[in-house]
């Protein structure tokens, strides 16, 4: 006979610790791949574009794109999972280009390269301009990319005669990307 002082308070079957474990397996996947689904998530809530300033940007399926910024559209690619820590897959930025009042449009280009050229980090491979499409789609691009860092590259593009910029930081994967999203530009 057991006394109310040595019996358990509550029991629980069996099958309880295996439901706490499937429960943590479950939580750390869930964790494990959260950037994913997080991007998925976003992709469900908001389509698969963004407009700012009356011009439709699309937004590839694993990007994520904040168009509330003031200066246009910031787009981020995040890792699959969270292995590779905070660190962000790659990221663009498309927004207005305000260039000096009463500057000729080629202007614009010329002055814009020498820029591009003059802020470069010391030791970068710059190439450029490169010239894409032709007339009012006209985009003069430059990139860059680092020894220090072989996989990872920069690109600058002017498009719309001079009154839109687009940047971009990543992997070298990602940069045609960042190309053929530039071409959809409307």
């Amino acid at each position: 006979m057991t006394n109310w002082l040595t019996r358990p308070l509550f029991s629980l079957s069996a099958k309880w610790p295996r439901m706490f474990l499937a429960a943590v397996i479950l939580s750390a996947v869930l964790l494990f791949i959260s950037p994913t689904i997080y991007t998925l998530g976003w992709h469900v809530l908001h389509g698969n574009a963004v407009e700012t300033r009356g011009h439709r940007i699309i937004v590839p399926l694993r990007w994520t794109a904040d168009a509330d910024d003031p200066t246009g559209v910031s787009m981020t690619r995040l890792p699959a999972t969270v292995i590779h820590g905070v660190r962000l897959g790659a990221w663009i930025s498309i927004g207005p280009y305000f260039p000096p009042p009463h500057e000729n449009p080629m202007d614009v280009f010329s002055s814009w390269e020498h820029v591009y050229w003059n802020l470069a980090l010391p030791g970068a491979a710059i190439t450029g301009p490169i010239r894409i499409g032709s007339g009012v789609h006209e985009f003069v691009c430059m990139e860059s990319s680092y020894p220090q860092a072989p996989q990872r590259e920069t690109a600058s593009c002017l498009m719309l005669q001079g009154t839109w910029a687009a940047d971009f930081l990543g992997d070298k994967n990602d940069s045609k990307t960042f190309f053929d999203l530039l071409q959809k530009f409307d």
